[in-house]
């Protein structure tokens, strides 16, 4: 049976529940075009969330721009700054305002600096930029300089430290994002808005009018606080009954929201509408028979869907010129192949775009002076252009995937693989996955070794998911060397200035310090970092008194002055005896490139301590002069007496001036080697003693005597020494001398004790020279006297040494 006749009798056998079914299928027709009608919306909305996260990357490229210009990085006001941001603002009408601020919010520079600024330190975006956040969405705002509506991007400014120093901030016009946001195709009777985190609406299209700036209720609301993707049902501002999609555009703090409405009327009449045709066309073919059923049949529904069929199947070969043309299966067939013609139509004008971009995008990657290419998900190479095949030599099909490590240098390979690795799965995880990385490529022209730059980036879908990996990689090989050798360079001027042995300065024509090494800074007992900037006669006055004349000289005539003697020692304070301090100084210009003086360089050596040994080698050589006299009158009456004692013994005379001299030439080789200042007890008794050695044991704790004591104790010690030679224990192989001494209260007492010499029976008979000449020098000279104690065993002495001979201790 034809399947008209068949129809016609089914739908005889459905006419008494028709209504039934009609009414549910009406129901069933109105929920399914509220879920294709959602759908729809949360595609829109998807859009127009993808448009605002294009402006979001716009402006965090535009930020980054900024943090990264030397201009801006300085932290200072300056022309160079307000010009860079003036550039920057003329080449996007879409910003109404582009400025630095410092920490706390003050405006540093603007691209409008003939604007009175403003401190924005109150302001959320600034501070969560201020915290660290690397790209800030602020909320609605009236700009306090512009005074329109806008929306605040802002990031971070960092030192070398990457410690922040700054913000930077870019106003976006909300004028202009109401009509980029115009532009999108938009289906009848919807409505999109941009909300902030706050609820208040940014942008409408149609045009919001009076709603821009105002806050949002219900539904709405809780969407844009949420930051969460939902769909609802209800009534939108104007009234109008809308089924709506939000999806958020996240980014530092809050970020914003997306939304789309449409009518839920007009999507829902449509499908009324066909509903209720349908039920009348079927009514009405069974009532016309079964004849015009098959004719109906063949004309309204075959022919339209053959041709609907051979249209889609067109458009799967991507044939995007193809076109259903007049359906005759009435207007439903109509307006659906006049949607599906629409539609190619739309796809045809995208794929000759695309093709066109692709074929721009081509050439410019072709003639790029830097290596471009592309990677899928998973970070695998699957697009180079043509440089990398100039540059490497290796074929663009054999380095897809990883295959372009061959040509990384492999002490850069690790690094490269590691920091790959690494941008993948940042990506993966959300975050920003950028990928940089300084390595060397092997140039087959030379076979030179290429210092790079690489740098990629993620492509997300509307999802936020990464589809794909953009890169570039920039020979900066020069600029690096470059860099390398100035670092180099100015390590070695560093290290030379730091460290070398005179103080250095470099002063400008003000006299105002511009450098100081570590020494310099330490003879003017000042910092070298109180130095910078601050004027020479403020630091040191009085040395600039002295030094003013020659340094105007200098800088007007150009000739170095050196060789100069400054006398800089301190006035005296609180009754202190000033320090006094001489410096040599030297001064040479530094000329710029039209011969002028710009600068002074400086030396400064502090010679005090040269001019103190000069003074006390001139005291030194009047001191020896006195002392030579001295002793030559001393020498004298030791000739005089010892001839007296021996007038016929030529041998004996000449024997006991011979020690005599001798010991003060002991004692005067010690006093040298102390520049005459005195001698310690234990040298001089090791000297007295030497000859005897094994049987003396000098012994006592550090001693010093000043010079004429020492002089007298050597002759002291060296009459008891002859003594003992000649009749004491240094006349017997096993005699024995204990000389001991010590400190008694401020002086000090020294015992001469003789052992296992021939047995004495008392005091001698007489007293002779030697006794005379110790009893001399025991007194005024070593401010004391001696004690003598004939005893069996032998003579013990005492020799008491008063505190006027003996040095201060430490001195």
């Amino acid at each position: 049976m034809p399947l008209a006749i068949r129809a016609l009798f089914l739908v005889l056998l459905a006419l008494v529940p028709a209504a039934l079914v009609q009414a549910n299928l009406e129901n069933e027709a109105r929920e399914e075009r509220t879920r294709q009608v959602g759908a729809e919306a949360m595609r829109l909305t998807r859009l127009v969330a993808g448009q605002q996260l294009r402006i979001f990357e716009g402006a965090q490229h535009l930020l980054n721009a900024m943090a990264a210009h030397e201009a801006l990085r300085a932290g200072t006001p300056s022309a160079a700054c307000d010009a860079f941001l003036a550039r920057l603002l003329g080449g996007y009408s879409r910003y109404l305002a582009a400025n630095l601020f410092d920490r706390d919010g003050r405006r540093i520079c603007a691209a409008k600096p003939e604007r009175p600024g403003a401190n924005v330190a109150d302001r959320g975006y600034f501070q969560a930029a201020l915290a660290g956040a690397p790209f800030v969405v602020g909320e609605y705002t009236i700009g306090r300089v512009s005074g329109l509506p806008s929306l605040h991007f802002a990031a971070p400014l960092r030192d070398d430290a990457q410690a922040v120093v700054g913000v930077v901030a870019v106003a976006l016009s909300l004028e202009w994002m109401g009509q980029d946001l115009a532009a999108l195709p938009l289906p009848e009777g919807a409505a999109a808005t941009i909300i902030d985190s706050l609820g208040v609406i940014l942008a409408r299209a149609p045009a919001g009018g009076a709603s821009i700036g105002t806050r949002v209720q219900g539904y709405a609301l809780d969407a844009a606080t949420a930051m969460r993707s939902m769909l609802r049902d209800g009534p939108s501002l104007d009234g109008t009954r809308r089924i709506a999609g939000f999806i958020p555009v996240p980014a530092a703090p809050h970020g914003l929201t997306a939304a789309v409405g449409l009518s839920a009327e007009n999507g829902l009449a449509s499908a009324l509408e066909r509903n209720r045709r349908s039920a009348f066309l079927i009514i009405g073919s069974l009532l016309l028979g079964l004849s015009f059923a098959i004719i109906a049949f063949h004309i309204v529904v075959e022919r339209p869907v053959r041709q609907l069929l051979e249209a889609a199947q067109s458009w799967s070969r991507q044939d995007w010129g193809a076109r259903v043309g007049r359906l005759s299966g009435g207007r439903e067939f109509e307006r659906i192949g006049s949607a599906l013609d629409t539609m190619a139509d739309a796809l045809e004008r995208a794929e000759a775009a695309r093709v066109a971009a692709a074929i721009r995008v081509k050439a410019l990657s072709d003639v790029s002076p830097q290596v471009v290419f592309t990677a899928d998900a998973q970070g695998n190479i699957d697009w180079l252009n043509g440089y990398w095949h100039n540059l490497t030599g290796r074929d663009i099909a054999h380095t897809r995937g990883m295959g372009w490590l061959r040509a990384v240098h492999h002490a850069d390979l690790r690094r490269a693989v590691v920091a790959w690795r690494a941008a993948l799965a940042e990506a993966a995880a959300g975050g920003l996955g950028e990928f940089h990385v300084e390595l060397r490529l092997l140039r087959a022209e030379d076979r030179a070794w290429r210092w790079f730059f690489c740098r990629a980036a993620p492509i997300r879908d509307t999802d936020g998911e990464v589809t794909a990996w953009a890169g570039v990689a920039l020979d900066f090989d020069e600029l690096r060397r470059a860099r390398e050798a100035l670092a180099q360079q100015s390590q070695r001027l560093q290290a030379t200035y730091s460290n070398a042995p005179v103080g250095l300065c470099l002063l400008d024509r003000q006299l105002r310090f511009l450098a100081v090494n570590t020494l310099f800074a330490e003879i003017q007992g000042t910092s070298a970092q109180a130095h910078l900037g601050q004027a020479l006669a403020v630091l040191a006055p009085r040395l600039s008194a002295t030094l003013a004349p020659h340094l105007s000289r200098l800088i007007a005539e150009g000739e170095p002055v050196t060789g100069l003697e400054i006398d800089a020692t301190q006035p005296a304070q609180n009754g202190e005896v000033p320090l006094r301090r001489v410096l040599l100084c030297g001064f040479h210009p530094v000329l710029g490139d039209s011969g002028e003086v710009v600068a002074i360089s400086g030396s400064m050596l502090d010679i005090t301590a040269r001019k103190r040994a000069e003074e006390a080698e001139r005291l030194l050589s009047r001191e020896v002069d006195h002392r030579a006299k001295n002793v030559l009158a001393v020498v004298r009456s030791l000739v005089r007496i010892s001839a007296a004692e021996a007038p016929h013994d030529v041998e004996a005379l000449v024997q006991v001036l011979e020690g005599r001299i001798s010991a003060m030439a002991r004692v005067h080789t010690l006093l040298s080697r102390a520049g005459w200042e005195g001698a310690d007890l234990r040298d001089i008794a090791l000297e007295e003693t030497a000859a005897y050695r094994s049987q003396a044991e000098p012994e006592g704790p550090p001693l010093r005597l000043v010079a004429q004591a020492a002089q007298a104790c050597a002759m002291v010690l060296h009459e008891l020494v002859t003594n003992a030679a000649k009749h004491g224990c240094f006349s017997l192989p096993h005699g024995h001398l204990a000389l001991r001494w010590e400190r008694v209260g401020d002086g000090a007492r020294l015992s001469w004790t003789e052992r296992g010499g021939p047995l004495l029976t008392g005091a001698p008979s007489r007293s002779g020279f030697g006794t005379q000449l110790i009893d001399c020098n025991a007194g005024s000279p070593l401010d004391g006297h001696i004690e003598r104690h004939w005893e069996a065993e032998g003579l013990r002495c005492v020799l008491h040494i008063g505190p006027g001979a003996l040095l201060a201790e430490g001195g």
